[in-house]
């Protein structure tokens, strides 16, 4: 079948979900002639593809679990990979010859009811060439549809600059006939898992770093974090204080977020595992506009005016892949002469959890004359912030990096 005779679109409702949420849409199909197919299909799709190779030796990797190498073949390309499937559920949408064989059973059976005896059966006419024609006739159509995504068992959508691995959803749609595929199309959709944070100031923590140069010269850095949790577009809460102990002024101090994600795939031919690192520097912030160094014998402290950009809240994926966030402040003599950093770990999350009502004293000698009406809602209920960026999917679907 040619491509020029037939064309299928898709149209979601929006483009970003959570889990639970009810994915509708419409398939619209135009035809240039009549297309002959025996069903038509919505697939939904969704898991986490890692796939990596590797020109060099990783025999001796702490994770290998293989034995039994070959040391002839310790060169040769290697191939990592993991894959996992969060949904993989097909629709039915329109069904052409299940229809034809029900109705041909209605007519056979409704011919030969015989409400009186004196009645004699009818015999159904034979059908024309034409009239056993299944599929799409030439023109437009539209099909509606509609899917519940699955309350759990669902992860984030992740893609990354430099990151092997993706978390990618989709609805895929297909035309059958003869148990072939002849004619598809997809259409991508993203989910945000909700990822709670504790509402309320955290207790402050500093963390250290003494960067050692030559002729025992040092830089110390302190950056302390007043709180570990936020949200996208909050801002962070910190301090940084830097000592000079170096004889020559610093003139380069930034601060940004470190995005670290580890990968665990397999080799493709074998059981040997091992973990693969890449790593994002995100855009950050120098020293106020008031201080253009830090002086050598001198010590400076400043907050710096910065906000958490668009991370995507993650979870731990069963040890295969992970995405962490630092607050780093690195400095140096220069952009080109980078001595140390300091990093401290946080966390980003989609929305604040209720915090904790008080306990309230209840006199249990008298009882109530009746029970207190409770309902209980059909779903979790599951809001992101209002200065969230994720309820926008516009927003959403800019932050592939």
């Amino acid at each position: 079948m040619e491509s020029r005779h037939q064309e299928i679109s898709i149209e979601l409702s929006k483009t970003l979900f959570e889990p639970g949420d009810i994915i509708s849409g419409n398939v619209y199909l135009n035809f240039e002639k009549r297309i002959e197919c025996d069903k038509i299909t919505a697939n939904f799709i969704g898991g986490l593809q890692t796939k990596i190779l590797c020109d060099y030796n990783h025999h001796n990797d702490p994770l290998n679990t293989n034995t039994n190498t070959n040391n002839n073949n310790n060169n040769s390309p290697s191939i990592y990979e993991y894959e996992k499937q969060f949904i993989n559920e097909i629709l039915n949408l329109k069904v052409f010859k299940e229809e034809i064989l029900k109705e041909k059973r209605r007519e056979s059976i409704g011919d030969w009811v015989i409400p009186f005896a004196d009645v004699k059966p009818t015999f159904p006419s034979p059908k024309k060439e034409e009239q056993t024609f299944y599929g799409f006739e030439a023109g437009s159509h539209t099909i509606p549809f509609e899917y519940r995504l699955p309350f759990s068992g669902l992860h984030t959508s992740f893609a990354a600059r430099k990151c092997n691995t993706t978390i990618k959803y989709a609805v895929v749609i297909e035309l059958h006939q003869n148990l072939e595929i002849i004619c598809h199309n997809k259409a991508d959709f993203s989910v945000v898992c909700p990822l709670s944070i504790p509402m309320g100031l955290n207790i402050s923590k500093d963390f250290c770093s003494k960067i050692d140069l030559t002729k025992g010269f040092n830089i110390e850095i302190i950056l302390t974090l007043l709180k570990k949790t936020y949200l996208p577009t909050e801002k962070l809460e910190c301090k940084i204080t830097i000592k000079n102990k170096w004889k020559h002024s610093l003139k380069y101090v930034h601060f940004n977020i470190y995005q670290r994600m580890t990968s665990v795939a397999k080799v493709k031919a074998g059981n040997l595992r091992k973990s693969f690192i890449s790593r994002i520097e995100h855009a950050g912030v120098g020293l106020p506009r008031i201080v253009s160094k830090i002086a050598a014998g001198q010590s400076f402290t400043f907050s710096p005016e910065f906000y958490i950009p668009a991370l995507i809240p993650f979870q731990n994926i069963e040890n295969y892949f992970n995405v962490e966030y630092f607050a780093q402040v690195k400095v140096g003599r220069d952009s080109n002469a980078i001595f140390g950093n300091c990093r401290a770990p946080i966390s980003v999350g989609t929305h604040y959890s209720a915090p904790m009502k008080e306990e309230v004293l209840v006199d249990l000698s008298t009882p109530p004359s009746s029970p207190l009406p409770y309902n209980i809602p059909e779903t979790p209920i599951m809001k992101f912030s209002a200065t969230n960026p994720f309820i926008n999917e516009r927003f959403f679907a800019n932050t592939a990096y």
